[in-house]
C-alpha cells in the first residue's frame, strides 16, 4: 500500500512539474513537444525502473526470510542440544555436591551434639 501511495505520489508531482513547466517556460511548440517526449520517456523510464527494484527487493526479501527460519531452526536445535549436554555433564558434579553438603550438616551436628 506503501508503494501504492510513493508511486501516486511521484506520478502526481511529475505531472504537476510538467505542466509548471509548460506554462512558465517561453519556447517554440516544437520544442515543448520534443521536451515533454523527452520528459515523458524519463518518467516512464524510472517508473519501471523503481518497479523493477521493487521487485527485486521483494525477491531478496523473501529469500532472507526463508534463510533466516531455517538458520533460526538449526540455531535453536544447536543451543537446545547444548543445553542438554550441559546437563548431562554436571548432574553427577550436583549429586556430588549434594552428598557433600548433606555430610557436612551431619558433621555439624555431630559437633553440636559433642560439645553440648
Amino acid at each position: 500500500m506503501k508503494a501504492k501511495s510513493f508511486l501516486s505520489g511521484v506520478m502526481i508531482g511529475t505531472a504537476l512539474a510538467a505542466v509548471a513547466t509548460l506554462l512558465t517556460t517561453p519556447s517554440s511548440g516544437r520544442e515543448l513537444k520534443m521536451r515533454c517526449k523527452n520528459n515523458a520517456s524519463k518518467v516512464r523510464a524510472s517508473v519501471q525502473q523503481f518497479s523493477q527494484d521493487s521487485n527485486a527487493l521483494a525477491r531478496q526479501l523473501k529469500t532472507t526470510t526463508q534463510v533466516s527460519k531455517e538458520a533460526i531452526k538449526i540455531v535453536g536445535t544447536e543451543v537446545k542440544e547444548s543445553v542438554d549436554h550441559w546437563k548431562r555433564d554436571v548432574e553427577p558434579t550436583l549429586a556430588q555436591l549434594k552428598e557433600d553438603i548433606d555430610s557436612l550438616q551431619k558433621n555439624v551436628e555431630k559437633a553440636k551434639q559433642l560439645s553440648s
